[in-house]
């Protein structure tokens, strides 16, 4: 098959960012047709390329031996390239309720188009420049998205952060680039002598920091708990699809396709990943678990979840790592759901703090119902998508003796019950109480009718994604067998 095949899930989404931008007379209805077409043709792409199974690359650019920029697609590209792509489109199917109000909201299409071909361009890099140029490419396309009608200056926060953390990575590929200067993504590492593991060693701590800023790691997460504030669709991809993800992705990346794992034990880093990643994690929960606003608990939450994975890549046990990377695709999953539901209630009754969920879930089953299946689902209960990720954490973490980080993950599995049943519990067994209802009769809950769903596009993205997290759970042997190939050709 053709290799440039690898070029259309990339191309075509910056085509649709320049078409929407041009065209000024373009409205909202048609700019987001033309979007969601663009994601359709790219996830149908990457699954023709993914079915071919043939061993493709295409060459971009390439000046001498070691400096090149190209595109392949190996088992990892090809399961982050369709998560992102799958839950870009149900981003853009939800959005298209809840951004219809929003002036300029074609812009907020053409961009978000723009992230979409950065997302997957870093999933089908082929060596460390190529998903650096990708990274910059995805910070640029992502900035208006996370400023969109947003006043108090999360965007410029996330954008200083994202390019302070390109600065760590670009040094850290300088000091690679002494000691390798082929930086190729391959199981087998790079080659280095004894007196080379220092400078390596700084390589990798410069990048893992630079990513880790991207993904949201402590002390690097006070950008996305600012993205709470941005328009739910926008925030709802940030979460769980493109930025904090990419940047775990990389760090995936890096850890075992650039330094190995033969390497990282040499260099002792392990230990130092682990706590920063546990640090995360607790954290995390911890956080959410005081906040009171629904969307800033769920961005809290979504930090101290990332730290699971970190935990899973720098165990560097094959059990471990098949967990991490189940919860990149499980924890995406399922926060996009949550998000999705808190952005539904805020939209249909104005209700986005905690205390002020009771009663919802009478009024909104539908979306309630979703929000429950995806809370019971993070916390870890079986037989649900997020157990199986977790069980995997857990028990290598038991069986390689780190017993710590074993228990780091348990006391945030009773964090994030705390956290997040209470909105379950408030939402279907208690009446409204908020003040509106109380004194004045006016509140916006109590005019609302008995059904009070958003329209058919919200309740559908819902209810599709839901019904996917609860297969995964059920049948998890596909996915399950999928990432063990993966972790399979890395060496552990």
């Amino acid at each position: 098959m053709n290799d440039f095949l690898l070029a259309v899930p990339i191309i075509i989404p910056f085509l649709i960012f320049g078409y929407i931008l041009l065209k000024k007379d373009m409205d909202f209805k048609r700019a987001h047709r033309y979007s969601l077409s663009g994601g359709v043709i790219c996830i149908a792409a990457i699954l023709l390329i993914i079915y071919s199974n043939d061993k493709m690359q295409l060459e971009i650019l390439k000046t001498g031996e070691f400096f090149k920029i190209y595109i392949n697609i190996d088992k990892i590209g090809q399961l982050f390239s369709t998560l992102a792509c799958i839950l870009w489109i149900f981003t853009l199917i939800y959005s298209m309720e809840y951004m219809r109000e929003y002036e300029n909201a074609k812009i907020f299409f053409a961009f978000f188009s723009a992230a979409l071909g950065s997302t997957i361009g870093i999933a089908f890099s082929g060596n460390m420049l190529t998903m650096c140029i990708f990274y910059f490419m995805l910070t640029f396309s992502t900035f208006p998205l996370m400023a969109h009608n947003e006043q108090d200056g999360g965007g410029i926060k996330y954008l200083a952060y994202s390019l302070k953390g390109g600065v760590l990575i670009l040094a850290g590929i300088i000091a690679v680039y002494t000691v390798s200067p082929n930086m190729d993504f391959a199981a087998s590492g790079v080659s280095y002598i004894e007196s080379q593991k220092l400078i390596l060693a700084i390589g990798f701590v410069l990048m893992f920091l630079g990513f880790g800023a991207k993904a949201a790691m402590v002390p690097f997460h006070s950008w996305l708990a600012q993205s709470a504030k941005s328009p739910t669709p926008a925030g709802s991809i940030f979460h769980a699809a493109l930025v904090v993800q990419s940047g775990i992705f990389a760090i995936i990346r890096i850890s075992y396709f650039i330094f190995g794992a033969k390497l990282l034990r040499d260099m002792d880093v392990q230990s130092i990943a682990i706590s920063m990643a546990a640090l995360t994690v607790l954290m995390g929960s911890f956080t959410a678990l005081k906040k009171e606003n629904l969307k800033e608990r769920l961005t809290y939450s979504t930090i101290g979840q990332l730290g699971y994975i970190l935990i899973g890549v720098f165990m560097l046990d094959s059990n471990a790592l098949t967990g991490g990377i189940l919860h990149l695709v499980n924890h995406a999953l399922i926060k996009i759901i949550l998000l999705f539901c808190a952005g539904a209630v805020y939209k249909s009754l104005g209700k986005q703090d905690v205390s002020d969920m009771k009663g919802v879930g009478k009024k909104m089953p539908v979306t309630m119902g979703c929000f429950s299946i995806a809370a019971v689902s993070l916390i870890g209960i079986p037989p649900t998508n997020g157990f199986v990720s977790k069980w995997y954490l857990v028990t290598a973490s038991i069986d390689s003796g780190k017993t710590i980080a074993a228990a780091v993950l348990l006391v945030s599995a009773f964090l994030t019950d705390s956290y997040l049943m209470p909105v379950v519990i408030k939402s279907f067994f208690y009446d409204c109480e908020c003040n509106g209802c109380k004194e004045k009769g006016d509140c916006k809950f109590e005019q609302k009718s008995d059904e009070c769903e958003m329209g058919f596009a919200t309740v559908f993205s819902l209810v599709a994604l839901t019904f996917a997290a609860v297969a995964i759970g059920v049948y998890p042997s596909a996915l399950v067998g999928f990432v063990s190939a993966i972790v399979s050709g890395v060496g552990l």
